[in-house]
């Protein structure tokens, strides 16, 4: 992959996906990914990852060479030894990222190496040389979004919301085997909309609230609609994103990778449809809805998001005693590893990379 000019790099402009986890942004790469204009790389958190060392310089200085390779190989060595190095078809193993010529690092400012670095990402169907609009989704990056304002003036952010119901009985559905709580990503939820209704009443102009209800019912319009709102060219190729992916699907059948993440890919693959809306009626215990709407249904009233049930006092209280240790050791693991993780010292947090297997 190539080096590109920073007059080239200038050009280009930078969007996010943001939202909680199983919310619809990964579909919503899909579809801007369908668009040969667009470049959208799915959780290559590579912009916050060196946002509180390098993100004042300019030009940035030959030691982000070095970290930047460090970093690298630390994070896809972990990743290669979960069997997850490649699940979106993303490579980041190419020349630019291990021998990062400092003498380039000369003519770039923080924003336009991120852009630099993204254009290296190599995806399923791309031409990344076609790309006149990057959009980066992280889900994380909900938590980080006046940083990447101050860094990319011109950004704007694409919001998914989705029922919070839904959304954990997502996770419950896809954990397997694996014993995780209905109250922590119920918490979570929360943490994240409540983050969201305070942008998008800081930054309305800025941020675009997409609920995966509506897109998944009337995909035309509000592709659409969000295409305006970036100011991106609607191409009929976005409303059949599944269409991208199909070969992918099929690479992945024979190579190594986790049934669920084979199960993930092959969601993907299928059309657009409305065939999860609902689904937690009959998936979710009388006990777990009980649980959710006691920790989110008001934050979910903003929108629009009613609870099923009238909960007492009382019956919110039982749910927050006999979790509380639960919600405790949420509540701190929250502000260390999501809100505040990028803004710990860089070191520090390749530290808890390599020997605490903690990557963001």
């Amino acid at each position: 992959m190539p080096y590109y000019s920073p007059e080239h790099l200038q050009s280009l402009s930078v969007n996010f996906i943001i939202g909680s986890g199983r919310s619809g942004t990964t579909l919503m790469t899909t579809v801007f990914n369908a668009n040969p204009t667009v470049l959208a790389a799915p959780e290559v958190r590579l912009c916050m990852a060196f946002y509180q060392k390098y993100a004042h310089q300019n030009p940035v200085s030959a030691t982000f060479a070095h970290d930047l390779a460090n970093y690298i190989n630390l994070v896809i060595g972990r990743k290669k030894a979960t069997r997850k190095a490649h699940i979106w078809g993303t490579d980041i193993e190419n020349s630019i990222f291990n021998n990062l010529d400092p003498a380039k690092l000369q003519q770039l400012d923080y924003a336009n190496l991120y852009k630099l670095l993204q254009l290296n990402i190599e995806m399923p169907n791309k031409n990344n040389a076609e790309a006149q609009i990057i959009i980066d989704k992280n889900p994380d990056y909900t938590f980080y979004v006046e940083p990447l304002m101050r860094l990319f003036p011109d950004a704007k952010f694409v919001v998914m919301l989705r029922d919070y119901r839904s959304v954990v009985s997502s996770y419950k559905l896809h954990q397997g085997k694996r014993i995780e709580s209905c109250v922590l990503n119920a918490f979570l939820w929360n943490k994240f909309n409540r983050e969201i209704a305070r942008l998008h009443a800081a930054y309305p102009s800025k941020i675009m609230l997409l609920r995966y209800e509506d897109l998944v019912q009337d995909t035309e319009k509000w592709v659409r609609q969000t295409c305006q709102f970036l100011n991106i060219g609607f191409d009929k190729a976005m409303l059949t994103p599944h269409q991208n992916l199909e070969t992918q699907a099929q690479n992945l059948q024979n190579t190594e990778v986790t049934a669920r993440d084979k199960k993930k890919i092959g969601e993907l693959t299928k059309p657009i449809n409305t065939s999860h809306l609902g689904a937690w009626k009959t998936r979710l215990t009388d006990q777990e809805i009980t649980e959710i709407e006691t920790l989110c249904a008001q934050t979910g009233s903003l929108f629009g998001y009613e609870p099923s049930k009238q909960l007492t006092t009382t019956d919110k209280l039982k749910v927050y005693l006999l979790n509380l240790p639960r919600l405790v050791l949420a509540n701190i693991t929250f502000w260390l590893l999501v809100k505040n993780y990028f803004y710990l010292p860089f070191n520090l947090r390749m530290l808890l990379i390599k020997y605490l297997k903690i990557t963001r």
